[in-house]
């Protein structure tokens, strides 16, 4: 039941409009499948994949997109100062799979990396598009950069320079997530067959970060691959949802203090009420100059203060300097006013409003 139910609510999402047109006889096929969801809306049900269940919050993917434009940008920057050649890395948007699915679907042979990335317990992987890593290779020796042979694995001496590649690569990657997770990349091995880089379970699902690399006139792909698991677990030690501030201790700070210029120049309406009286119109009807109306209240029971039309003080009606003034004689509890208390209990003097 549970099952049918989340078929019909929030796997089915195509409304009234998506669905195909009545006059075909497979129109009219599907309509029949349709259901009527909780809102009242006419839907027809999707397939569901279980292999990839959407686990992903808001906020972690708006992390990880930042964190994926930021090491883009610096991508771009380090290649282009390395290679003096114009580099351009886009992020793409992240996808989540499981590992062998996303094994399964790399080039044979690639470049890749096997990373450790304390404090993640799992490693990840760094792969790289093998003729991207043979193009860089011949332009720091020198060659005019055309990958020609990409059928083979790595020498000895392109072996090294490779490391040493994927080293800046990785000091790059630790400056981009140093907003999400304070990591320190560690390039383990190099591997050119996918097969032998099952590091992770079939079956557990990661996050897939994908770049398109264009250096000078030759593109390829870049991806990183996490464990879901485990940079969940790091980012909520309680398994709830990650929901950390991206933003640095020195970035807080100015962003606290910034909001506290806007929110001491803002102007906020402080309305004392005197008193609330329904009257019938028969009676409004017949007042004029010189009416008298009576409120239930005593002349010595004190105001309400409101800000913002949120009551916050209680307060005393009396004289400043020849005009009306009001004194704070009580500063409401928290669960009097729907700001908690924010506000401290000084005496303060403000014109009122009768």
């Amino acid at each position: 039941m549970e099952l049918e139910e989340r078929t019909n609510e929030e796997l089915a999402t195509t409304p009234d409009a998506a669905l195909p047109p009545a006059s075909s006889a497979d129109a009219l096929a599907l309509a029949e499948d349709a259901v009527l969801s909780r809102r009242g809306r006419r839907v027809l049900p999707q397939a569901y994949d279980f292999r990839r269940p959407v686990q992903l919050s808001k906020a972690l993917v708006r992390s990880l997109s930042i964190a994926g434009e930021s090491y883009a940008k610096l991508l771009a920057i380090s290649l282009g100062n390395t290679l003096r050649l114009p580099v351009t890395v886009s992020a793409q948007p992240l996808r989540q799979q499981a590992f062998d699915e996303h094994a399964r679907g790399l080039a044979n042979p690639t470049c890749l990396g096997i990373v450790e990335l304390p404090p993640l317990k799992s490693p990840c992987l760094l792969d790289i598009d093998v003729k991207l890593v043979f193009a860089m290779i011949e332009k720091l020796l020198g060659s005019a950069g055309t990958a020609t042979d990409l059928k083979r694995e790595f020498t000895a001496i392109e072996a090294r320079i490779a490391r040493k590649l994927l080293q800046r690569l990785l000091g790059d990657l630790r400056e981009a997530m140093q907003r999400l997770l304070a990591v320190a990349p560690n390039l383990k091995a190099i591997e050119h067959n996918p097969e032998y880089t099952y590091i992770l379970s079939a079956g557990e699902p990661c996050i897939v970060l994908p770049f398109a690399i264009e250096i000078g006139d030759l593109g390829g792909q870049l991806s990183l691959c996490l464990s879901l698991t485990s940079l969940d677990a790091e980012l909520s030690g309680d398994g709830a949802a990650p929901n950390r501030d991206a933003r640095g201790a020195e970035e807080r700070r100015e962003d606290s203090r910034r909001l506290a210029l806007v929110l001491d120049s803002t102007r906020a309406e402080v309305v004392a009420e005197l008193a609330r009286l329904p009257l019938p119109l028969a009676q409004l009807r017949q007042l004029a100059e010189g009416s008298i109306i009576g409120l239930r209240k005593q002349v010595d029971e004190p105001l309400k203060v409101t800000v913002g039309g949120s009551p916050l003080f209680l307060a005393k009606m009396g004289r400043s300097h020849s005009k009306s003034a009001i004194k704070i004689t009580r500063v409401l509890r928290p669960r009097e006013n729907p700001l908690g208390g924010a506000l401290d209990g000084q005496h303060l003097s403000n014109e009122g409003k009768r």
